[in-house]
């Protein structure tokens, strides 16, 4: 009876999809007659405006004529610090996520000499990019969807950010935006015709991981992938792959049309799909990454027809795609960029409709008086990312406001002292009498402290964080682990171990290694190395012990592959030169565990709470602070008692909180836009 009903329910639930057909062979077919080469492998986002195909991949954009869109014409490229992961082209400007480098705007006017306007730091992973009027949208993962002011291009300035499930692709039509929700299989939908009222209205649910949309008139086009999620029963991994129409004539409530589904395959690693319809909303091609492209006749729209697949080289992906009249050019990972001709393409249509408004709206985030921290908040519009100790004051890494030194008054209220006005602030710390600054695409700024605490510029390493690798070369985080190593983190492309030589005076930075495993940012590698120059390092890959006791070399890292950690545990050094680690271990039973220096296994579990989950610093004695990023959260515990910790707070704020710290005696948390907190 049970496998009846289940049987009731999938026939159900797929009574308006269309299943995949047998795959044709890679190669040309009925629908596909030509494939062509157009640019060589490392192609990953392609964007059309008009005429011009934008074509972008690792550290370069280009631009191609493609009037004759069988016999494009490359007219130039732009090099830039980044990665690209979606272009999204707007009256002669590019907007450009490139993931951990953030946002990057270009003037595009004359495709023969593109040249940049602005970079903008994104909260989290710029993934997904859109623009409209006066404003960018950016889906930045697990924070959400950042709503920015670009009325002034040069200088970008953060309206926003609402949190959502894992944002992956936003796209905005007519007064509202649309946003790919991945792991949650969800699209989210805000309006935003006023920016000084942005209203998240809901979510609907598809049936597989979401991700790439497209909206044309009154239809949603949303891409799906990996596992079935939500009203989907998952019957077998890789099951979620396929595309899904919506009738959004009310995105208050829209309506369910259909869903096509696509062959069954399983391969994480380039994790993106999406759909680009034909001008004629005849045809739907979808990019199904290591599935490759689909081509879908969607005249019925009850009862879209898969009428041909293109399948690129095994373990190869398509990326992106844009389509052109007779030409849809298709970017595969390992391969390049193809012009595909087939009839039935023409350019997807894409009208912005009612734009939003107020731009300059620039919401708050209040640290309320219940609230057990103060803040301080920088005097210009930045993210607060770090801070650092150095005698009785703090230098803070402001993001886009730049570097500020902040000092208690004597009534313990914090004030700013100085501001180093430069382009961008990331990770701060302290080697000897020198503070080094994350700038970003800049490179790592190495000042001189002064005995008033005035900075002078030593040096600005870019080429230094790896001479071999110009695409490493970002810095937005930075920790000196011990005396003989400064780590270096591009956020989730590596981090680089430079060595300390020289003299405390005229310290020489050189190069020894660069090593990462999945998403790093600055928040999965602790701060301090052991005594004995282990370097803790929790991925979700497993525990990494990083040797960092002789400055000559920098061994191959150990992996300890039977302790992996998830986006919210954490690693910091603690006591008798022990480490400390937050950990889940399932129905939210939540520990805190210590381990020896390059052991393999636990030492000691504590007691669970639910507080024991995010990134945790350690004070010295027996606090311990522990911030939750992805839920917003922070919690000071007292671990006198390490089998029994008490939770002394745990405090939900309206930001971001990053590592925290302690100055004084009192927990310090930088924390995005709410600006600092320090613990009253």
């Amino acid at each position: 009876m049970k496998k009846l009903l289940l049987a009731s329910a999938i026939l159900t639930l797929f009574v308006f999809s269309a299943h995949a057909q047998t795959s044709t062979p890679p190669g040309i077919g009925k629908v596909i007659t030509k494939v062509s080469k157009v640019l060589p492998a490392g192609i990953g986002a392609v964007c059309l405006e008009g005429n011009i195909l934008y074509a972008g991949g690792k550290g370069v954009i280009y631009a191609l004529d493609v009037s004759d869109p069988k016999a494009p014409v490359e007219l130039g490229s732009v090099n830039f610090a980044g990665t690209v992961r979606q272009i999204a082209a707007y009256n002669g400007k590019l907007f450009v996520s490139a993931r951990e480098t953030g946002l990057w705007i270009f003037d595009a006017s004359s495709p023969s000499s593109m040249s940049l306007l602005s970079h903008f730091d994104s909260i989290e992973l710029a993934t997904g990019v859109d623009a409209a009027g006066d404003c960018m949208f950016v889906g930045e993962r697990q924070t959400g969807v950042e709503f920015v002011d670009v009325s002034d291009l040069k200088a970008p300035q953060h309206i926003k950010v609402f949190k959502t499930i894992e944002s992956q692709t936003v796209f905005y039509s007519n007064g509202y935006l649309y946003s790919g929700e991945w792991a949650g299989g969800k699209v989210a939908i805000f309006d935003a015709r006023d920016l000084s009222k942005i209203r998240f209205i809901k979510y609907i649910d598809l049936q597989g991981v979401g991700d790439g949309l497209w909206v044309t008139g009154n239809r949603l086009y949303a891409s799906t992938g990996h596992h079935h999620r939500n009203a989907a029963p998952r019957l077998q991994d890789g099951d979620g792959h396929g595309v899904e129409i919506w009738d959004v004539s009310n995105p208050e409530e829209p309506v369910f049309i259909s869903r096509t589904e696509f062959d069954i395959f399983y391969k994480s690693g380039i994790d993106y799909w999406l759909p680009r319809p034909s001008g004629d909303c005849r045809t739907l091609f979808c990019g199904d990454v290591f599935n490759g492209l689909y081509v879908v006749d969607i005249q019925n729209e009850a009862q879209p027809v898969i009428l041909e697949r293109w399948k690129p080289e095994d373990g190869h992906a398509v990326t992106s795609l844009a389509l052109a009249d007779g030409v849809a050019f298709v970017a595969v990972s390992g391969e390049g960029l193809y012009a595909m001709e087939c009839a039935l393409a023409s350019p997807s249509r894409r009208d912005r409709g009612i734009l939003p408004v107020n731009p300059s709206a620039r919401y708050e985030y209040a640290t309320p008086s219940s609230s057990h921290f103060k803040a301080w908040v920088p005097d210009k519009r930045g993210a607060v990312k770090s801070a650092v100790v150095y005698g009785d004051a703090l230098f803070v890494g402001a993001g886009d406001a730049g570097l500020y030194t902040v000092k208690l008054d004597r009534k313990g209220r914090p004030y700013t002292a100085a501001h180093l006005d430069i382009p961008f602030a990331g990770g701060v710390a302290v080697l000897g009498n020198h503070l080094l600054v994350s700038r970003g695409a800049d490179g790592l700024g190495v000042y001189t402290i002064g005995k008033d605490l005035s900075l002078s510029e030593y040096a600005l390493l870019n080429e230094e964080l790896n001479p071999s690798r110009a695409t490493s070369r970002y810095s937005y985080w930075v920790s000196v682990p011990n005396d003989k190593y400064v780590a270096n983190g591009a956020r989730s492309s590596g981090y680089q171990f430079l060595a300390v030589e020289g003299t405390p005076d005229a310290p020489v930075f050189t190069f020894r290694r660069q090593y990462s495993l999945n998403l790093n940012y600055n928040r999965y590698i602790a701060e301090k190395a052991c005594p004995n120059g282990l370097f803790a390092y929790a991925t979700r890959s497993g525990m990494v012990w990083i040797d960092l006791s002789d400055s000559k070399s920098v061994p191959e890292p150990v992996v300890c592959k039977n302790l992996k950690n998830s986006l919210t545990e954490g690693v910091t050094i603690f006591k008798d030169g022990k480490i400390l680690l937050t950990r889940n271990e399932g129905h939210h039973k939540r520990y805190l565990c210590t381990m020896e220096p390059g052991a393999n296994t636990l030492s000691e579990k504590s007691g669970y709470d639910k507080a024991f989950n995010g990134i945790p610093r350690w004070e010295g004695g027996d606090i311990v602070l522990i911030s939750n990023f992805i839920n917003k959260s922070i919690a000071k515990v007292d671990v006198s008692d390490f089998s029994n910790p008490e939770v002394l707070f745990q405090e939900t704020i309206e930001a971001y909180p990053e590592p925290g710290l302690f100055w004084k005696g009192k927990a310090v948390v930088p924390c995005g836009y709410q600006g600092l907190l320090i613990e009253k």
